[in-house]
């Protein structure tokens, strides 16, 4: 099972005003100096933490039975283009922070430091403070920016509000999301907020060379990532039960040729709702979604209405409705019976339809494989996204949610074109939720 997680661990970083400490990696390989010179050594607070890509201490949420790690894309952030914000305990903005990012110590792992200058610190005289980060990564590959913020007047609230500020507009590309390798390619929008609170005398007494270790001990907190993008799966598991033997099932022309994606949102936000970080918990913070966040203006490409003996979502051609699903090795490599797996990802989506108002949710449409001898024989099969019982649609989805694979399971496709299928929703954190497995 392909189990995506992201952790920010134990992390708090800025600079001062006065000085300027720029990120010594982006995409490079080389190691910040574990010494800098004296003379431009900075002062002030010192904070350091780890960021790990989740290939490690892994979780996982109650349904999943097995996981897997991200692969190098999905779990790819680009640390020298990273935004971090500093809050206060009312969640008032304080400054951008930027931190010291090392390169990778080993797979998956990078080491932070940061020291800053803070009144808000500076200002607490005894016991603890209270502070919350929230974290930026790689929108700006998708088309989003960011419009700032007001200290000590702008919230959180306020910024997950402004959801146009950050709006994504570019449309996600499978090859270029799943090989971080690729110059200029997307990489996954993420977001994630946490609250730390530390010790005022051990931050104060802390130096460069002595900095508060966030991420140590049993009171290190995790910064969860979360994607803002949603993942489908259509798996080949047409008429054969166990593993895919490869010689034996690729000419079956009942096999799966072709998926498409029928119907999408244009463009979607990097951060969610501000209810999807305030949700039962003592304080905001990274939680698995189970609501979309749609910015306003989003744009739906609306696909035509859904009607499983209607030859005119066989027959339309009309590729501004349509987005190709491809072969996904990784998945299909992650999958022990090694069925075939087509891929897409896509923004959030949500169904407004009311009384007065319908709107037609996307779909999936398969094409198999067909006799090569038999012209005409290949089948075209649109199938609903939604919930499946016995192999039939119980109910379409009226939502997808960021960091969440709904994964559909062709088990049967019949000659007089009827099929049955199998799904399932895999949630991409490591939030231990749970959500009913549909089987």
């Amino acid at each position: 099972m392909h189990y995506i997680t992201r952790y920010f661990t134990g992390v708090v970083a800025a600079i001062s005003a006065a000085v300027s400490l720029v990120s010594c990696v982006g995409d490079s390989n080389k190691l910040c100096p574990d010494e800098p010179d004296s003379d431009v050594r900075p002062v002030g607070v010192s904070i350091r933490f780890d960021i790990s890509s989740g290939r490690s201490s892994l979780s996982r949420a109650a349904d999943i039975e097995a996981e897997k790690p991200g692969t190098s894309a999905e779990d790819y952030i680009d640390t020298g283009k990273m935004q971090f914000l500093l809050f206060d305990d009312e969640q008032r903005f304080l400054q951008n922070l930027t931190p010291e990012v090392a390169a990778e110590k080993e797979s998956g792992q990078y080491s932070a430091l940061v020291t800053f200058k803070e009144p808000y610190i500076e200002q607490a005289t005894s016991g603890n403070v209270t502070f919350y980060i929230m974290a930026l990564a790689n929108g700006s590959y998708m088309g989003g920016s960011w419009a700032g913020a007001i200290r000590e007047k702008t919230t959180i609230a306020d910024l997950c509000a402004a959801r146009q500020n950050t709006v994504l507009t570019v449309k996600p590309n499978f090859f270029y999301l799943t090989n971080s390798g690729l110059r200029d390619s997307q990489r996954f929008p993420m977001a994630g907020l946490q609250h730390f609170t530390v010790s005022v005398e051990a931050l104060k007494a802390s130096t460069y060379e002595k900095p508060v270790d966030l991420s140590a001990g049993t009171g290190g907190r995790t910064l969860n990532m979360l994607r803002a993008l949603a993942k489908i799966e259509v798996i080949d598991k047409v008429n054969y039960e166990g593993d895919y033997i490869e010689e034996q099932y690729k000419n079956d022309p009942r096999r799966i040729d072709k998926a498409e994606l029928v119907g999408y949102t244009a463009s979607g936000n990097q951060l969610p709702l501000y209810s999807q970080w305030a949700r039962n918990v003592e304080r905001p913070e990274t939680q698995q979604v189970v609501a979309p966040s749609i910015p306003s203006g989003a744009g739906y490409i609306e696909p035509p209405v859904f009607s499983a003996d209607n030859d005119d979502l066989v027959n339309f051609v009309n590729r501004s409705m349509l987005t190709d699903m491809y072969y996904d090795y990784d998945a299909t490599m992650a999958r022990a019976d090694k069925a075939p797996v087509n891929s897409v990802y896509i923004y959030e989506f949500s169904n407004p339809s009311t009384e007065s108002v319908t709107v037609q949710s996307p779909f999936v449409r398969i094409t198999t494989l067909g006799d090569p001898n038999s012209p005409g024989s290949s089948v075209v099969l649109p199938f609903r996204l939604g919930e499946y019982e016995d192999g039939k649609c119980v109910r379409e989805l009226n939502e997808i949610l960021r960091n969440h694979i709904y994964r559909y399971e062709v088990t049967q496709i019949n000659i007089d074109g009827t099929y049955s299928l199998n799904w399932e929703v895999v949630p991409m954190s490591t939030v231990d939720i749970t959500i009913p497995p549909f089987n």
